[in-house]
């Protein structure tokens, strides 16, 4: 399955609606992985439903945790300077390795013209260590901040930390994620892929948010920028 944003054929399909995208990988891993491969996602997938650990995370008119996190390029970027300049919309992603991730994260680059004609910043987060960050802006050309969350902790604030089981994690690592050395302080956790708005009121407030217990599931850039 082709890797999406290191080959210059990439560009092109952003402009195809994310879950066209989306549903492509899908439909590639089902058919070429092997039963048993897809079978230990969906008992995942599964779990995380029977927890309904989505309903948990923060929702619109909530408080939004802040945050400190070095970027991609090793700076300090903190949300209440953010909030400083107008609204802010931080996406929650799992890492690198996974091409639902990066190209959602394309997706997000095509619309981050619009996005910041809104008057609005845009950070994505991840609990993988800043090389790997820099390494995704680069491969994939993102002009926005990648934001290394050790542990996960701003990810638990935000209400979407959660514990891969165990046979997840063995599957991960056979097929070389080891998330361990991928991740800063985060050997077993992931945060659920999320996109909050958060609005300059005071402190901040969340204004509009999305988050799955299916990794395969992420909201359209065209309703992030509908709701900025």
């Amino acid at each position: 399955m082709r890797w999406r944003g290191i080959s210059s054929e990439s560009q092109p399909q952003s402009h195809l609606p994310l879950a066209v995208q989306l549903r492509e990988i899908r439909e590639n891993t089902e058919r070429y992985a092997p039963p048993e491969t897809i079978a230990i996602h969906e008992r995942a997938i599964a779990e995380l439903h029977s927890e309904a650990a989505a309903q948990r995370a923060v929702k619109p008119g909530d408080a939004a945790p802040p945050f400190t996190l070095n970027d991609h390029n090793g700076r300090l970027v903190r949300s209440s300077e953010l909030l400083g300049s107008g609204p802010l919309v931080a996406l929650f992603f799992q890492g690198r390795w996974s091409p639902y991730c990066m190209t959602q994260l394309e997706a997000m680059q095509f619309a981050y013209p619009e996005i910041k004609a809104r008057g609005a910043a845009l950070v994505a987060i991840s609990p993988q260590k800043l090389h790997h960050n820099l390494l995704a802006a680069e491969q994939h050309r993102l002009q926005f901040p990648l934001l290394s969350d050790p542990g996960n902790r701003v990810a638990a604030t935000f209400g979407i930390r959660y514990r891969v089981p165990q046979e997840q994690l063995e599957l991960y690592r056979r097929i070389v994620i080891n998330l361990a050395s991928l991740n800063d302080d985060a050997p077993d956790t992931l945060p659920l892929a999320s996109v909050f708005i958060i609005h300059p009121n005071g402190p901040g407030l969340i204004g509009w948010s999305r988050a799955d217990e299916d990794f395969r599931v992420r909201p359209e850039p065209a309703d992030v920028l509908a709701a900025l």
